[in-house]
């Protein structure tokens, strides 16, 4: 085999990969993201929350915790609060990131990177993409006051389906306080990556692969 062939052959079976990966609480890739290079999602668990924490991770913390994730193989942090901007994002998450079989009623919700910076109806992603993309569950945004006076400023994604008929269905979207009542804390949070460049991921195809593979 001609040796200049190599690298675009690992890229061509890393690529082939990702694009039929469907592993769920991992790192999944995406490689058709409409703008023009791969993205990836790793969903957070919350797990059990610190019983000396009186609530688990607020949007601020998951903020900060995404933005310390680092994407395997690349040198330094370039993880973020999910953005997503359009239809095709939205279904490609809730197919191959979400679970639709996911129940717990305690874990059910998923920080994600919406902000409403003036509590006036006007929603922003941290990213500053442009906000032309809404998947609101039915009745929000509802900007419901917090106890003392908050406002609901914060976006969320539901994980799972509502047990009431006509209630919530999973990868809706809910605005939220910024700290979520106790009986709510066990919330995750959805980080978004920017890939390498195409040439780039020829140099991730044994780590990052042997990676995903792991937590298929």
């Amino acid at each position: 085999m001609n040796g200049r062939n190599v690298p675009m052959l690992c890229l061509a079976c890393l690529m082939a990969f990702l694009a039929c990966s469907t592993t769920h609480a991992g790192v999944v890739v995406w490689p058709d993201h409409p703008d023009g290079e791969p993205h990836a999602y790793l969903l957070v668990e919350a797990g059990e929350p610190d019983p000396d924490f009186d609530l688990h991770w607020d949007w601020d913390n998951a903020r900060d915790l995404a933005w310390g994730t680092t994407f395997p193989g690349m040198p330094e942090e370039n993880g973020y609060l999910a953005t997503i901007t359009s239809d095709l994002e939205q279904q490609f998450i809730e197919d191959y990131v979400l679970t639709p079989e996911y129940d717990d009623p305690f874990n059910k919700l998923a920080w994600i990177g919406g902000v409403e910076p003036q509590d006036d109806g006007n929603w922003e992603w941290i990213t500053d993409e442009p906000w032309d993309f809404e998947n609101w569950a039915p009745g929000e945004a509802n900007d419901l006051d917090g106890a003392d006076g908050a406002s609901e400023d914060y976006l969320q994604m539901y994980r799972c389906d509502s047990p009431y008929e006509y209630g919530y269905r999973y990868g809706q979207w809910n605005d939220a306080l910024l700290s979520s009542p106790a009986h709510q804390r066990h919330h995750g949070y959805l980080v978004e990556f920017s890939v390498p460049e195409p040439a780039t991921l020829s140099l991730l195809a044994f780590g990052g692969l042997a990676l995903l593979r792991r937590k298929r």
